[in-house]
């Protein structure tokens, strides 16, 4: 593996034009980036709490939905587009798994201003 510096990574991650959160297989979230350009969800008070309280309460069970699915190995990757604040957005979470394919969280990652396909 590569060596990088903890500065370093989080120097990199923070530069990336999208926005992006780690939650662990407890549900909890553990970083995101960005910080600054985020919303009232978002504060450090979150850090090491569920995931659910960072997102409306209409959009919980979907989300729940998608946890349980990458934990159960049922899917790796669900993708969804809408908008904000009047520009697109593409919402994509990942299966975050280690090399024998244990479960270890999800990366969500939030583009903004990009074109639906199609």
């Amino acid at each position: 593996m590569n060596s990088m510096t903890q500065e370093q990574l989080r120097a990199v991650l923070e530069v990336l034009p999208m926005d992006m959160a780690f939650v662990d297989e407890k549900d909890k979230v553990r970083f995101w980036n960005r910080g600054a350009e985020r919303g009232p969800a978002w504060q450090p008070s979150r850090l090491d709490s569920p995931v659910q309280g960072c997102h409306l309460a209409k959009s919980v069970a979907a989300l729940d939905a998608i946890l349980s699915d990458f934990r159960n190995g049922v899917r790796d990757v669900v993708e969804e587009w809408g908008s904000a604040d009047g520009q697109a957005k593409r919402v994509r979470w990942f299966a975050v798994r280690d090399e024998s394919g244990r479960y270890l969280g999800t990366l969500e990652v939030v583009q903004r201003g990009t074109e639906a396909p199609g």
